[in-house]
């Protein structure tokens, strides 16, 4: 199991300067210094599959599911969307959860920057009226990745 003391990185995480939480925000990960997308890939699934259904092992984490077709020239690692709570969200993929039982990339316990190079995170935030239509932006960005 691994247990990681996330104030190490308070600071880091408020430079985000991710203002308003509650709102619906529509983000991806993007490589900007690598397009080892083959590896990343196998690395992801390699980390992912083996604990996906052991919910005993101690080192489980729900994950985010990934698509069966991908662009191996694609600069984007996984986009998303949420109604509310984004810093919540953020937390998950970065793989700092409170429980292990939220999905996401779990960036933490697989992704290696010395390996794979450094991820910016892109977001759009909406007014709460437009909660409906982020769900069309993120398969617009999907399709458009493809």
């Amino acid at each position: 199991m691994h247990s990681v003391n996330i104030s190490e990185y308070f600071e880091e995480f408020k430079a985000l300067k991710i203002k308003n939480k509650n709102k619906p925000v529509l983000y991806w990960f993007e490589l900007i210094s690598s397009l080892n997308n083959e590896a990343i890939r196998e690395k992801y699934i390699g980390y992912r599959e083996p604990m996906k259904k052991n919910f005993k092992d101690k080192a489980y984490r729900n994950t985010s599911s990934y698509k069966s077709k991908y662009d191996d020239n694609s600069k984007t690692l996984y986009v998303g969307k949420v109604e509310k709570d984004f810093w919540g969200r953020l937390v998950t993929h970065l793989g700092y959860a409170q429980s292990i039982k939220t999905a996401g990339m779990q960036l933490y316990h697989w992704y290696n920057i010395d390996s794979f190079g450094k991820l910016k995170l892109n977001y759009i935030e909406f007014d709460n009226n437009m909660k409906d239509s982020i769900l069309i932006l993120d398969k617009q960005i999907e399709i458009a990745k493809d």
